[in-house]
């Protein structure tokens, strides 16, 4: 996969955050995730510039369908590769352990549904 560099790989081991993508990041928090501890989902929005944090089912509808709308992509493994002129401007990043995860990819492909859209 290649991004438009720089993005937050490079930037973080340089102590240079916020890292600046193309991509706009929006990660889907499960609830039950989002306040533990061992959360990375609220470190993304101040790690990478256009990054911001939905948590599903807590004001994060409204977030998730206006990507949905825009085309987002959903990063999740086995999808789609990324490649230079990837068309996507809008990443969903589902965040969750695996099985809550899954079932937040779940709820966004059901959302996509109910907009009357294509999966991501």
């Amino acid at each position: 996969a290649s991004w438009t560099k720089p993005c937050a790989c490079a930037i973080l081991w340089q102590d240079r955050a916020p890292a600046r993508c193309g991509a706009r990041f929006v990660v889907v928090a499960h609830p039950s995730e989002v306040f533990r501890s061992t959360a990375s989902a609220r470190l993304v929005p101040n790690l990478v510039e256009r990054a911001a944090l939905a948590v599903w089912g807590r004001g994060g509808a409204a977030a998730v369908d206006a990507a949905l709308v825009e085309g987002a992509a959903v990063l999740w493994p086995g999808g789609q590769e990324i490649e230079d002129g990837w068309g996507h401007t809008t990443v969903l990043v589902p965040d969750g352990s695996w099985a809550r995860a899954a079932a937040l990819l779940e709820a966004i492909d059901a959302r996509a549904a109910a907009l009357g859209l294509e999966a991501p």
